[in-house]
């Protein structure tokens, strides 16, 4: 049972930083994807837990 989710850990692990990199890629390829992504950071700073967020993580 522990072999079986440290493997489906792994994958999704895997899956997290593929996902990663192709946003990453067409952020920087693609005009869409950054004025996309500007927008849902500019949604996230608005919403009231960023502010309480940003002063735990540090």
């Amino acid at each position: 049972m522990k072999k079986i989710s440290y493997i489906i850990f792994d994958l999704l692990t895997i899956a997290f930083l593929i996902g990663a990199y192709a946003i990453q890629y067409f952020t920087k390829k693609k005009l869409g994807m950054l004025r996309w992504m500007n927008y849902h950071n500019m949604q996230f700073q608005k919403n009231a837990v960023y502010g309480i967020v940003k002063y735990i993580t540090f």
